[in-house]
């Protein structure tokens, strides 16, 4: 997992395996704790995404670049 959409992809799933009607008892209890744990990582790798991104329009703002085709964002952040 490296860029937003795959950090889409697992959210996504993980959403799924919880809106699993055959899930009871210990095995969802299981999920609700593996949900709350991708939760909280997620949350973390949005932050660091969204300081980054603020670093790169900072740097562009710096050097005076009006172009936004010409601001040099992370690859892993874009996909």
């Amino acid at each position: 997992m490296n860029t937003p959409i795959d950090l889409n992809t697992v959210l996504f799933a993980q959403l799924e395996r919880l809106s699993n009607p055959a899930l009871k008892g210990s095995e969802l209890e299981a999920e609700i704790q593996k949900a709350d744990a991708i939760e909280k990582i997620s949350e973390q790798v949005i932050k660091n995404n969204n300081m980054r991104l603020s670093a790169a329009k900072l740097v562009a703002e710096y050097r005076g670049i009006k172009n936004v085709e010409s601001i040099e964002i992370p690859q892993n952040l874009i996909g």
